[in-house]
């Protein structure tokens, strides 16, 4: 007999009918990481071994009602995986909508859980801000997208589900594109959620994501025609890495074991190409 969460998978659909009960359940307390890492919210379990890795690892991935899809979007922030942040986020608004509505709303879900965190969503509008990527579909700000003008934004993920390594966040420890077990996701969720888009502009967060995507490019899974590679991700761990990415702080105001002046070349050179294609894109856009 056919598992018909994975025969879902294979097919694209939605799983919230199949973890629709165990999402709405009351938690006993404020949702902690084993509340929502719990056996209820298991998608698979599975122990992977990489190629040239001398011990497999644990893969686990866990269900979260991050499928709202955004039609209208003009703009797209791709990320790798959902994390713990954001799956306690969401757990704690599900909560609050169950208590004020009875019901879950998908589309609030997203919107208050996507990039969720007064630093990380600073970190990311002063990004966009700075490249002037909302100007490219006439939008004032980034915090304009994440506000008045939600309606020109999608946020989505490579891996749309939380996936653990290992019981750590997915930070790209196994290539999610020669892994079937990670790669069925990203075909069948990923894929087909871009392709169902009126050709936005595609912008990637992160080294993993953007080489990730570059690869779906390549095989000719994604067209690249709008991707603008590539953002820093934009993660409250990242320290002084934004600032000088985005010139508010200078090399000079590095200290000399701020681990950002290891890479100061490559973010230079990043700056400079993301400013090109910003450019580029908005001339063939006239």
């Amino acid at each position: 007999m056919s598992d018909p969460i994975q025969t879902a998978i294979l097919t694209g659909e939605s799983l919230f009918p199949h973890f629709e009960k165990a999402v709405t359940r009351k938690p006993p307390g404020k949702p902690t990481r084993e509340w929502v890492k719990r056996e209820a919210l298991k998608i698979e379990s599975v122990d992977v071994l990489s190629h040239g890795a001398r011990r497999a690892k644990r893969v686990e991935v866990f269900y979260l009602p991050f499928e709202h899809i955004n039609h209208s979007a003009k703009i797209v922030l791709v990320g790798m995986s959902p994390g713990h942040k954001q799956m306690l986020e969401v757990a704690e608004t599900v909560t609050e909508q169950l208590a004020r509505f009875g019901r879950v709303d998908l589309s609030d879900l997203k919107k208050r859980g996507a990039f969720a965190g007064d630093k990380m969503r600073s970190n990311l509008t002063r990004m966009l801000n700075y490249y002037d990527i909302p100007d490219l579909v006439g939008v004032p700000s980034g915090e304009a997208l994440f506000g008045s003008r939600w309606s020109s934004l999608h946020t989505t993920s490579l891996l749309r589900y939380p996936v653990f390594v290992d019981g750590k966040d997915f930070t790209g420890q196994i290539d999610m594109l020669e892994s079937g077990v990670l790669r069925k996701y990203v075909e069948n969720y990923f894929c087909r959620e871009i392709a169902s888009l009126n050709d936005p502009y595609i912008v990637p967060l992160g080294d993993e994501a953007a080489d990730a995507l570059q690869g779906l490019v390549r095989e000719g899974l994604v067209s690249g025609e709008r991707v603008i590679d590539r953002l820093r991700h934009p993660s409250p761990e990242a320290g002084s890495r934004v600032g000088y990415v985005i010139e508010e702080v200078a090399r000079t105001d590095l200290k000399p074991n701020d681990p950002v002046m290891k890479c100061v070349d490559k973010y230079d050179a990043e700056r400079a190409r993301v400013k090109r294609r910003v450019a580029e894109l908005r001339a063939r856009a006239r």
